[in-house]
């Protein structure tokens, strides 16, 4: 199936290019844009674009302070105030 696209995609490319120098503007257009594009994206490439790195972008803080671990229990839950403001219930006080 990726040959019958790569194919494809020539015989497109073919038929542009025969377009062009019959003289059709918008296929010449269509031409210079593709170009444009694919010089863009191996440019953008040879100069080592398109990386993430698996770290922040600047420091964060002490780079000699202890890092967090991720083993810690969570906090415990605090319980609900339940103070009723004269004993409606379902009401908190101020």
């Amino acid at each position: 199936m990726k040959t019958v696209g790569v194919l494809l995609g020539i015989a497109l490319f073919g038929g542009l290019i025969v377009l062009a120098v019959a003289g059709v503007t918008g296929a010449t257009a269509i031409l210079v844009t593709a170009v444009a594009i694919v010089g863009m994206i191996a440019l953008g490439n040879l100069l080592g674009g398109r990386t993430t790195p698996n770290r922040a972008p600047y420091g964060t803080g002490d780079p000699d302070a202890p890092r967090p671990t991720t083993d810690a229990a969570p906090p415990a839950a605090r319980p609900a105030e339940s103070a009723e403001v004269e004993g409606r219930p379902g009401t908190t006080g101020p």
